[in-house]
């Protein structure tokens, strides 16, 4: 969703298109313009690194999540909340291995 803090796409997309605008600025001579895109390659990579720890943030919290709810299932000998629990976790280190 828009507006939902730092993406990973976002922030990719900066670091590339400042990227780009340095190195032309500064072949041409626009040194002006060439810190320009060096500040917005610097503003997207931050933005790209902190999506990426909020996603991993996010995986340790569901993995956490789902430790506990399938700790819990096994105590009570629930097996569908078992999988619903091992489930989660699988959700939470996928996210933390895409980050």
């Amino acid at each position: 969703m828009a507006g939902d803090g730092p993406t990973q796409s976002g922030g990719q997309w900066k670091e590339t298109t400042g990227s780009v605008q340095e190195t032309v600025a500064n072949l041409v001579g626009a040194k002006e313009t060439a810190r320009d895109g060096a500040a917005k390659k610097n503003e997207g990579t931050a933005e790209r690194e902190a999506a990426q720890a909020k996603q991993k943030g996010e995986g340790m919290v569901d993995s956490a999540k789902g430790n506990v709810r399938e700790g819990f299932a096994k105590m009570t000998g629930n097996e569908s909340e078992q999988a619903k629990g091992k489930a989660e976790q699988a959700k939470g280190d996928v996210k933390k291995s895409t980050s």
